[in-house]
């Protein structure tokens, strides 16, 4: 996506199924589907998955989450609710991953 094509809007607090952007390691500008939240290590994180990609992107502190996408190609972003609910279910899938996983590290 051109940046001259979308813009970006701050918010206090984004739902599942948002396009945010934010900065990725290499310190491209992404903007991915968030797929919802998780409390770790005391703070809360976002898990975002870009909506080609068969997993997500991992834990994502709220300070490197410049914005959600509001406007492409000067028409507002409405995002359907079905698109909320995959992002839901997404993140439902990866928050149980995680703790299968954790589970099986202490059973063996």
């Amino acid at each position: 996506m051109d940046l001259d094509q979308f813009q970006i809007k701050r918010r206090s607090f984004y739902l599942p199924g948002d396009i945010v952007t934010f900065h990725n390691l290499n310190g491209q500008m992404v903007c991915h589907r968030l797929l919802g939240w998780v409390h770790y290590r005391g703070a809360w994180q976002a898990i975002t998955q870009a909506d080609n990609r068969a997993t997500n992107d991992g834990l994502l502190a709220l300070d490197r989450i410049i914005g959600r996408v509001s406007l492409v190609d000067g028409q507002k972003l409405v995002i359907p609710v079905s698109s909320r609910m995959m992002a839901i279910g997404r993140w439902f899938g990866a928050v149980t991953g995680t703790i299968r996983k954790m589970c099986l590290r202490r059973l063996s």
